[in-house]
């Protein structure tokens, strides 16, 4: 008969006190014969089993963990299958020759106490803090309000919010200890940035420079260009790669921290889709991967860094994909939905602080600014030569204080968040190919004019939150506001 790996192959016929004969299909021949010219050298009786073409003798367990190249726990449950039934119990201990020592009682060590009479809990546990106890003091921030001195966090917003704009400028603050968003930097130290939009960001850093008064300062700022690898590929862990890219970077960040003489205060890196190396954006799991590949970055360089990523269609729902992009960060930082007008104010919210405030947020605008740099051209013969060169760009042009998001002047701080979000949900219902119609003739609107039901706006409110079913019920609505 054929031989399969793993199998014991028994070919002789059983004899008179129940003993069977063999071949040892785990062994190849010492003669080279095929399996079914093979001798039965495998003896299996009351006696015991034993090869007698090597001479070596074996248990049960040691037989079937040798022809089924498995663990031991594996062939006493193979055997369990074979020879154990509701009137016959198998007694294993018999067959090994072990017996097994009977297990000590477990005696709960005495654990050590404190002058207070509390026990000390095991290292594993970390230090303990009790209620009475002066409370820790909280975490330093590079920049008060807005961006931790450690750890890493998120800057989004929707394509076209001049998220690089607000890096850029992030940058030149730290970099020359002046204010960002109307904060004043903490510490002022060198940052890393990784730019990979190819944004034409040397001519915006030199023009948040110039806007600053600090563009003849040599400031410890440093590009770095080349894609790094994916943090994931397929959707697993590229973890061997990403770790020495970490490593380096981290490595590099503070080796030019030092040559510059400051801390190394600030790693910005833009944007996230470039390396993350997501299959499914949706994925917890991915996305748990991304946060922690940030983390162990942060960890490893020592300071805070930022990541910019894009919201979704919904700017109010937050970042783009799983929910663990908005639990696991410090803070999140925003800049809101894509607009029109390019110089109309602005604001970068605080959507998320860890031990601090959000809902709180900076207006902000855009203003044109022409600077002239230092520009390299190469000839046509290939050598290079620089040249003055005057470009335009924008500069980011801030508002002085923190206030809750949504007022920009002096509107009541309670209703106008709420009434943006209204007023934005019912722009989209408008123009929504399902929800907007154009008004019937009897509305005596302009031809053309678009609209909605009230009721679908009203339900959209409270499926989104802005406001309860209480307070968005009939009674409350104001008189003859029932129809479209």
């Amino acid at each position: 008969m054929g031989a399969r790996p793993g199998i014991i192959q028994v070919q002789a016929t059983q004899r008179a006190h129940r003993s069977y004969e063999a071949v040892a299909t785990w062994r190849a021949s010492s003669e080279g014969r095929a399996l079914e010219q093979r001798k039965l050298n495998l003896k299996i009786s009351g006696l015991g089993i034993k090869d007698f073409g090597t001479d070596e003798g074996f248990s049960p367990i040691d037989l079937v963990m040798r022809a089924k190249a498995c663990s031991r726990s594996d062939a006493v449950a193979w055997l369990q299958e074979r020879v154990q039934s509701d009137s016959v119990v198998v007694d294993f201990e018999a067959l090994t020759g072990v017996k097994p020592k009977p297990a000590p009682e477990e005696q709960e060590p005495e654990p050590e106490y404190t002058g207070d009479g509390d026990p000390v809990p095991p290292a594993s546990l970390g230090e303990p803090w009790y209620f009475g106890d002066p409370v820790p003091a909280q975490k330093p921030m590079l920049v008060p309000n807005l961006i931790p001195f450690k750890g890493w966090g998120y800057l989004g917003g929707q394509w076209g919010t001049f998220k690089t704009f607000i890096t850029n400028d992030l940058a030149i603050a730290v970099a020359s200890g002046g204010a960002f968003a109307g904060q004043q930097v903490t510490v002022a130290g060198a940052v890393v940035q990784i730019e990979l939009e190819g944004s034409h960001s040397e001519l915006r850093l030199h023009a948040a420079a110039a806007a600053r008064g600090v563009a003849s300062q040599k400031l410890p700022i440093v590009q770095l260009r080349v894609e790094p690898p994916k943090i994931m590929d397929n959707g697993r862990p590229n973890k061997a790669v990403w770790q020495k890219w970490s490593n380096d970077l981290a490595a590099y960040a503070r080796a030019f921290a030092k040559a510059r003489g400051v801390e190394l205060a600030l790693i910005t890196i833009d944007p996230q889709n470039s390396i993350a190396g997501f299959r499914d954006e949706q994925s917890s799991a991915e996305g748990q991967l991304v946060s922690d590949a940030w983390k162990g970055l942060s960890a490893k360089a020592g300071c805070f860094a930022l990541i910019t990523d894009h919201l979704g269609k919904d700017a109010d729902a937050g970042l783009r994909g799983t929910s663990t992009k908005e639990t696991n960060p410090l803070v999140i930082l925003s800049t809101g939905a894509t607009r029109k007008d390019t110089y109309e104010p602005r604001q970068l919210e605080v959507r998320k602080m860890r031990n601090g405030r959000a809902g709180v947020a900076v207006i902000f605008q855009m203003e044109d600014m022409e600077i002239t740099v230092n520009h390299v051209v190469e000839n046509e013969d290939g050598t290079k030569v620089i040249e003055p060169h005057t470009g335009k760009t924008l500069v980011v042009k801030w508002g002085s204080d923190l206030r809750p998001v949504g007022v920009t002047g002096n509107e009541d701080a309670r209703d106008a968040p709420q009434q943006r979000r209204a007023l934005a949900i019912l722009n989209d219902l408008i123009n929504g190919a399902v929800t907007g119609v154009v008004l019937p003739p009897e509305c005596e609107a302009p031809a053309g004019l678009r609209g909605t039901k009230l009721e679908t706006w009203r339900l959209r409110l409270i499926h989104k939150m802005v406001f309860d079913n209480k307070n968005t019920s009939a009674q409350d609505r104001p008189a003859g506001s029932q129809g479209d």
